[in-house]
């Protein structure tokens, strides 16, 4: 019987079923859809069914079918029916007799704020309904435990309601492999698996983007998808990246999606494809930030992403053995940026002169005898009177210089090989030590392009112009020409005052727990001296890299492995060549002084505040009247270091002994210091200077070129707050310090020096006064966790004030910053080896495992980001060497190398193993080699190396 030829008086009374989501019903996919039963195709009514059936029929709590289909208002129903809207009814899984929840004063979404959600339809809703609609209206649903399928149901829930939510079209797409997995074929091949879970993201991604044109992420999704279905040279697949960069040209978070994508895939990944992306990158934003390109406005940070993408560069050269270019390009930066000469940019090409200085043969920045670009007779076009004799005498100079250390490579090579045959290393192993002794050695490119030297010299390289140029970019300010500058100083290895740093070798370095992966480079920190003695000659980095200039000695020192007198004699020398060298500056010589007495209070604290004394002995006038702003903050550092460097009062063990409570009365009541014995100062009076001190420096504002020297703000409230702590009685010292810090630096508790200080007070105060509260200890040092997560002192601070447990859910916690994410995983990595180390010194049975699992689990996490880098998984690898079997090493190296491809320290790390495979040899090498790597020594050379008369 065909009831579609009927119709029913009574319009009220007919069931239908849907087949369309109603979007002005939220709770559609989550309650409404589950517990209607399944009718046949062909029954569009029931005719003349009674209200009492039609009752029963919608409140149907059988079991529901297992294939359902979804209901439908008819339009032409809805026509006859007057477009009323439809009756909503809330079914309830539970008995009629269960409890409701009422929810009357909960927001009917997190992003609308309109109003609670009507209490009529609340008090119709049952527990278990009002979790999924939480979870459906909530930015995640990671905290529910819900299945593959109910994920899916609440991501569908809230993409209706939100279509321009990427973070969802996001995590949906990335469910789709739960969802496959669950599916009939999950027992079948894993080809057909990821086949049909592309091919489903592929159909989602398609309407995500009509939805979302403009996304970048979504696009980038959508290439991912397509290389992982087709293959990454599939033409489609490059006509898409094409497509992509044409349309976001000016995008950041393209270029890095697309820089990303190709780096940490070994199947595609060459140096020279990944130079060539990076370099066409440079020159779109480049343009971009010029004005050259006008179809498409420059994102904000843009200079700082094209200061980003040259380091990149660099990285890229340095991870695969290509040290001299780096260097090279270090000194082409400087010299371009630094030392250009003043020239009529009308009449002549910057560029073109530079290449005309490189290929001269002139000592650069950082060689000896270098005088810098504006300095040399290169600055124009060389002409027949040029001076020819001098450059002869240069090139002897040179010649002689790369002999040397020649014959020094090759005596060291001699006795390197000696000492292998003797103790029997295997040929990969021959090949690790031989190719670190070369590189060591040959880290500087040739300054000559000559063949002569080039057939010599075999092992270096000449900087040539072309591997430079995609690098000399023009920026618009200075600034960013100065960060370049430190960035690259602080990837070799230097250390610039200001600079932090977030690699993943400085955040193990900060914890104490990188192992010694240093490398003896012949001669590079006697050219980081010279570089930045070049620097410091400058009138705007003076003061900066003469600091940086100690620091990097003191690095260097020790790396040295020297004994401490040893190490404090060497530094106590270098300190004086320093200030030597800035005769007439007196404010350089005391910032060194100071910096230098910092770098001996760990042998000789004595010594140390000997050396404070004197420098601030000089000033007899108030510090915070000096008009200078570098010489004030230069005397309050001086300051503040000389009060760390004293005894509490309460620890002092002589009565007429100087101590931080006499000291800070002195300076808070003259405003510098000298020598004051048996003197009465009336505590009130001194207070009220140390406040309008403070107050005068919180409507400052800082100068941004000063801030590696130092915080005024925070300098001067350390000082005071600690007067208020010493001041304070005993059972009161606590209270009024945190009393003053809250009520005079409100905003400043978000700077991290005072944020330092204060941990540093609190856990002073903890261990020494046994009544002391440790709770509040910990809730200071969560707070700083909190406001700081990038601090691996603060985090280190929590770490060793929580228990075990505690503090390793708190690691292991889900965390969307990159950099957060890092340094808590590293963070991960020393609680397990504390807890090894504590429970191996009270004998107590350990599972050496529970750091192998540490490092397994943020290795992968932490290997995808911007810069690459393969600290983390050297770190496996080496805990592998020394205690884990010859299938485990090979196993971690396989991880590794198929997430860091770019990764030559890799190769020369797992060679060092003991294997008598010259297979395992004859792959790393010809990868290697194809990949762009930078090899010194072939492996047919090692059997004649280890030949007796070789």
């Amino acid at each position: 019987m065909d009831l579609e030829k009927f119709r029913s008086a009574n319009i009220a009374s007919l069931i239908v079923s849907d087949v369309k989501a109603d979007y002005k019903n939220a709770e559609f996919e989550s309650i409404y859809h589950l517990f209607v039963p399944r009718y046949r195709p062909y029954i569009r009514a029931l005719i003349g069914a009674p209200e009492r059936l039609n009752h029963k029929l919608f409140n149907y709590r059988g079991l529901p079918e297992k294939n359902q289909i979804t209901r439908y208002f008819d339009k032409s129903i809805l026509k006859n029916w007057g477009k009323r809207p439809a009756e909503r009814r809330f079914r309830t899984k539970a008995p009629i007799n269960s409890d409701f929840v009422p929810l009357s004063h909960v927001a009917y979404n997190s992003e609308n704020d309109e109003g609670p959600i009507k209490k009529e339809e609340l008090n119709n809703m049952n527990i278990d309904d009002f979790e999924l609609l939480k979870a459906a209206q909530s930015d995640s649903f990671e905290d529910f435990n819900f299945p593959p399928d109910k994920k899916a149901q609440i991501l569908n829930s809230r993409l209706r309601q939100n279509p321009q939510d990427i973070e969802g079209w996001l995590m949906f797409i990335k469910l789709q492999d739960e969802l496959i997995a669950d599916m009939e074929f999950a027992a079948r091949d894993n080809t057909v698996k990821t086949r049909a879970s592309a091919e489903k993201k592929l159909e989602i991604l398609k309407t995500a983007l009509q939805k979302n044109a403009a996304s970048v992420e979504l696009r980038l999704e959508k290439v991912k998808v397509m290389e992982q279905l087709y293959g990454p040279t599939d033409p489609q697949v490059e006509k898409e990246w094409k497509q992509l960069e044409n349309r976001h040209l000016n995008s950041i978070k393209m270029w890095k999606g697309n820089i990303q994508m190709h780096k940490n895939d070994r199947a595609l990944f060459k140096l020279d494809y990944m130079l060539a992306l990076v370099a066409r990158c440079i020159d779109r934003i480049q343009n971009m930030v010029n004005g050259n390109i006008r179809s498409h406005q420059k994102e904000q940070g843009s200079e700082e992403f094209l200061v980003e993408l040259i380091v990149l560069y660099c990285k890229l050269l340095l991870e695969t053995g290509n040290l001299p270019k780096v260097v090279a390009i270090l000194q082409a930066i400087t010299e371009f940026y630094i030392f250009i000469p003043e020239l009529d940019l009308k009449n002549f090409n910057p560029k073109n002169l530079f290449e005309k200085f490189w290929n001269s043969g002139v000592p650069r920045v950082g060689d000896e005898d270098a005088k810098g670009w504006k300095n040399s007779k290169m600055i124009r076009i060389p002409s027949k009177e040029y001076e020819e004799e001098k450059l002869k005498e240069f090139d002897e100079d040179y010649k002689g210089y790369l002999g040397a250390q020649l014959k020094e490579l090759e005596e060291n090579e001699k006795a390197l090989l000696e000492k292998c045959q003797e103790n029997g290393l295997s040929h990969p192993q021959v090949w690790s030590l031989v190719e670190k002794c070369r590189d060591e050695f040959t880290w500087r490119s040739l300054r000559f392009h000559q063949e002569k030297l080039l057939n010599e010299y075999c092992w270096s390289e000449f900087g040539y112009i072309k591997d430079i140029e995609p690098v000399l970019v023009t920026f618009p300010e200075a600034k960013y020409s100065e960060k370049l500058i430190c960035s690259l100083l602080k990837l070799l290895g230097c250390v610039i005052p200001g600079e932090v740093d977030l690699s993943q070798e400085a955040i193990l370095s900060a914890f104490g727990i990188l192992p010694n992966f240093a490398r003896n480079y012949n001669g590079l920190y006697e050219f980081f001296d010279r570089f930045l003695q070049m620097e410091s000659a400058t009138q705007e980095f003076r003061g900066k890299f003469a600091v940086a200039r100690l620091q990097t000695f003191q690095q260097q020192v020790k790396l040295e492995n020297l004994e401490p007198s040893d190490r404090k004699k060497r530094v106590l020398n270098f300190v004086k060549v320093l200030i030597a060298s800035f005769p007439d500056n007196e404010i350089i010589i005391n910032l060194i002084s100071c910096y230098g007495a910092e770098a001996l209070e760990p042998f000789d604290s004595a010594s140390a505040l000997k050396t404070y004394r004197k420098l601030l002995s000089v000033v007899k006038r108030d510090i915070w009247q000096i008009p200078e702003e570098m010489i004030r903050i230069a005397y309050l550092r001086i300051a503040v270091a000389m009060c760390r460097c004293l005894p509490y009062y309460h620890k002092r063990r002589t009565q007429d002994e100087l101590t931080k409570r006499s000291f800070l009365n002195i300076l808070g009541a003259l405003g510098y210091f000298k020598e004051m014995k048996g003197e009465e100062l009336n505590n009130d009076d001194i207070k009220a200077r140390w406040i309008d001190r403070i107050k005068n420096l919180k409507e400052a504002t800082p100068n941004p070129n000063l801030a590696w020297l130092g915080d005024e703000f925070a300098l001067t409230l350390e000082l005071a707050s600690l007067f208020v702590y010493e001041s304070a009685p005993f059972s009161m010292k606590l209270t009024e310090f945190e009393g003053f810090l809250k009520s005079i630096a409100d905003s400043g508790l978000t700077n991290s020096a005072i944020m330092e200080f204060r941990i540093m007070v609190n856990s002073e105060h903890v261990h020494h006064f046994k009544n002391a509260d440790f709770r509040a200890y910990r809730d200071i040092v969560n707070e700083a966790i909190e406001k700081f997560p990038t601090n691996v002192s603060f985090l280190k601070a929590y770490i060793d004030s929580n228990k075990y447990q505690a503090a390793r859910i708190f690691l292991r916690k889900e965390c969307q910053d990159e950099a957060t994410k890092l340094v808590r995983h590293c963070g991960l990595f020393y609680l397990e080896k504390r807890a090894h180390e504590i429970l191996a010194m009270e004998s107590s049975p350990n599972n050496i495992d529970h750091i192998r699992h540490a490092l397994e689990f943020i290795a992968p996490e932490n290997c995808c980001s911007f810069l690459p880098d393969s600290t983390l998984w050297r770190v496996l690898l080496d805990f592998e060497k020394q205690h884990g079997t010859s299938k485990q090493i090979d196993n971690a190296f396989l991880l590794a190398f198929k997430q860091c491809p770019w990764s030559k320290n890799l190769l020369l790390d797992v060679a060092e193993k003991k294997l008598n495979v010259d297979a395992f040899l004859t792959d790393i090498s010809n990868y290697a080699t194809s990949s762009g790597f930078r090899i010194l020594c072939y492996t047919d050379e090692v059997d004649l190396l280890l030949m007796p008369n070789a």
